[in-house]
């Protein structure tokens, strides 16, 4: 019976690979980034929920450098991705596919696809390891005007602009508080967990000048300094368990 079984579950498993979700049509192009700058890093994340990709009628895009396309697959944040090759930062890919047929695929039907597609055009390969990693937890030691909760009538908007005094301003409403605590995961490098008791969405603003930086390093601290002065917050450092995308193999694909 147990010879049985396991032929059945290797028979399902076939049918299942054999019927993965594909795109009927697929074009990919890359851009090179300029490096060095801040804004080469991929902020796409803010405001999409957790995914990253845009889903209108049966028409897909995506836009984002190698490890955005496998958070996009996998369900995952950027931090749970390693192993990643030299040229996967500095180098953004222009998805444009179509699903089959007419009417707009789900969300997880889209991941399928997109898994099909790194390990078609990418040769993806990948383990799943748990790690225990230092952290940042992120808690609230004093209360301000410049981080609460977003009112429920409010409308996601993020922006980053420029004050009169040439000083970068990064404001958000109705941001949620994942995608927060992934951006000061950005500049802290390393996991952000969420200790400040709130669970849904924020309103922020925070000022950071960034004269006398010449470096994305030197620009990290200065954020990391105004979400705790300006924000009333705390990073304090810990350990914990994270669940791993280890990859194995990938190749930097050709244009179409």
């Amino acid at each position: 019976m147990a010879r049985l079984t396991s032929f059945g579950a290797a028979l399902l498993l076939a049918a299942s690979l054999a019927s993965a979700a594909e795109f009927d049509v697929a074009s990919l192009k890359q851009v090179q980034l300029p490096k060095g700058n801040v804004n080469s890093r991929d902020l796409t994340f803010v405001g999409n929920g957790g995914v990253p990709f845009k889903v209108v009628g049966n028409r897909i895009t995506l836009q984002g450098n190698l490890r955005r396309f496998i958070v996009a697959a996998y369900g995952v944040r950027d931090y749970q991705v390693t192993g990643m090759p030299a040229w996967s930062d500095s180098v953004v890919f222009n998805l444009t596919a179509k699903s089959p047929g007419d009417d707009a695929p789900a969300t997880a039907e889209v991941r399928s696809m997109l898994q099909a597609l790194l390990a078609d055009r990418f040769q993806l390969k990948f383990h799943r390891e748990s790690k225990e990693v230092p952290v940042y937890e992120l808690s609230i030691v004093k209360k301000t005007d410049a981080f609460k909760p977003a009112a429920s009538d409010e409308k996601f908007n993020w922006s980053l602009t420029q004050d009169k005094d040439h000083n970068t301003v990064s404001k958000a409403t109705r941001e949620t508080i994942e995608d927060f605590l992934e951006l000061v995961g950005v500049s802290a490098d390393r996991p952000v967990i969420n200790k400040t008791g709130i669970t849904g969405f924020i309103d922020y603003e925070i000022v950071f000048s960034q004269e006398g930086v010449d470096s994305v390093e030197g620009t990290d601290v200065r954020i990391l300094d105004a979400v705790k002065k300006q924000l009333g917050m705390k990073l304090e450092s810990a350990k914990g368990n994270v669940n791993f995308l280890i990859i194995d193999g990938v190749q930097r694909p050709s244009e179409n």
